[in-house]
């Protein structure tokens, strides 16, 4: 499944500067307790590595970019 998720983030970055790749990976460490960080993120993200664990990173993301969408009022990219 593609997510988009760089863009999504990017488009959040031009309205809120404290949202980034980094930002998101913060939270998937913190609150959901997923072991990634921001070079494997970046990997699964761009669709270079796919292993199991990346649909769980994916998806957990992109609830909470989903989240911060409707939160900050941008439209999802597509």
């Amino acid at each position: 499944m593609t997510y988009d998720l760089i863009n999504r983030i990017a488009k959040l970055h031009k309205k809120d500067k404290n949202i980034s790749c980094a930002a998101i990976v913060r939270y998937l460490r913190t609150e959901k307790h997923i072991k990634v960080n921001t070079s494997e993120f970046s990997l699964y993200a761009n669709g270079i590595e796919n292993p199991p664990k990346s649909e769980l990173v994916l998806s957990e993301a992109d609830k909470r970019v989903t989240e911060l969408e409707e939160k900050l009022k941008v439209k999802k990219a597509g």
